[in-house]
């Protein structure tokens, strides 16, 4: 029975750092999931990809939303179209892109971003 008892989640940890952070993050994925058409669709041929291994970042694009990770310490610009994108979600506080064609990343963070949104 040790073995089970130590892989029962604890919920009570939800209302505690980190984990209440880390909750709320993953229920506004699964929200962006939800409500946005293009997150939902099956065909992953639609699905583009980008990455910079020195620059340690990799972007993601399916239709009109983008994911960029940034898996440094440091912020780093990461390349998206150029025009008008607004910020769904980030693990970090983020700049609204300018529309010149970046995203300014935190270290270690990433964020969701829209054409229409």
């Amino acid at each position: 029975h040790a073995t089970r008892d130590a892989s029962c989640l604890d919920w009570a940890e939800l209302a505690e750092e980190p984990h209440a952070r880390l909750f709320a993050w993953y229920r506004t994925l699964i929200d962006l999931r939800r409500t946005r058409p293009d997150l939902q669709s099956p065909d992953l041929t639609a699905v583009k990809t980008a990455y910079d291994a020195e620059a340690g970042w990799f972007a993601v694009r399916r239709g009109d939303v983008r994911l960029a990770v940034n898996l440094g310490a440091e912020p780093v610009d990461v390349p998206v179209e150029p025009g008008p994108v607004k910020v769904l979600a980030a693990w970090e506080d983020v700049a609204e892109p300018d529309g010149g064609g970046t995203v300014t990343v935190p270290g270690c963070s990433c964020v969701v971003l829209a054409e229409d949104a």
